[in-house]
């Protein structure tokens, strides 16, 4: 069975005052051998670690963090998590973390087709600078089996509002959330979400970056990228609920 996008949440982000928490709008989870994928990023003068992702909002079910988080210059941070068997129901997305930051964005997907055992693959990370244009490209390489479901999330910081970044995915890949221009503190940073299906053993990950600037170096964007793992053939009734 293949992995399959099945739907997401709507735009999520935050402008001053800062703030501890966000919670997307509804969204529906349907179908069979179900995950859902969620990103959240954060900055301040102070980057603060992330305390969890919830899938129906802030009482709902707890997702578990796909590797570490990716901690992106001096002021961001963006991580990654995943919940096999969500709810097929209508609900929201929750993201919280440890103290109050200005810039903030949570984004879930879901997807059907999943491996209910092992989701996903490790996760790969990078980060980079602008160039002092302020354009570059978000890019990761991950190891991949042709056929397989590739899902990047890359967030572009600013220093200052002087320009609002803008990420547009590259490389063949299909764009499947994103938030930028005003929406995040009047457009200090902005957030990607993109997904390819592997040809070969390596697969690249990028989004690309305009409108950014280069601001003593501190103007940067970070990339985690991984692989949605199969589920198995005959699985098909993995992951339904009840209700």
């Amino acid at each position: 069975m293949a992995v399959t996008y099945d739907a997401v949440s709507p735009d999520t982000s935050n402008s001053p005052p800062a703030v501890t928490s966000l919670t997307s709008g509804s969204f529906t989870v349907s179908g069979s051998d179900r995950c859902v994928i969620g990103f959240m990023a954060t900055a301040d003068g102070t980057p603060t670690t992330h305390s969890g992702m919830k899938w129906g909002g802030s009482g709902g079910d707890a997702l578990t963090q796909v590797g570490s988080s990716l901690t992106i210059g001096p002021y961001a941070v963006l991580s990654a998590w995943r919940l096999i068997a969500p709810t097929a129901t209508t609900g929201t997305a929750y993201g919280n973390w440890a103290a109050a930051q200005n810039q903030d964005c949570i984004a879930m997907l879901s997807y059907t087709g999943v491996d209910q055992t092992t989701p996903v693959g490790t996760a790969v990370t990078a980060t980079g600078l602008v160039d002092a244009g302020g354009a570059g490209t978000a890019t990761v390489n991950v190891t991949t089996v042709p056929g397989d479901l590739v899902v990047a999330c890359a967030w572009s910081q600013n220093e200052s509002q002087a320009t609002n970044p803008q990420l547009t995915p590259s490389g063949g890949s299909t764009g499947r959330y994103e938030v930028e221009g005003t929406t995040i503190e009047g457009g200090w940073a902005a957030l990607q979400v993109i997904e390819l299906v592997a040809t070969g053993t390596t697969t690249t990950m990028s989004i690309d970056i305009v409108g950014a600037q280069n601001n003593g170096g501190n103007d940067r964007w970070g990339i985690i990228a991984f692989v949605v793992n199969q589920a198995a053939a005959g699985n098909d009734l993995m992951g339904m609920s009840c209700l």
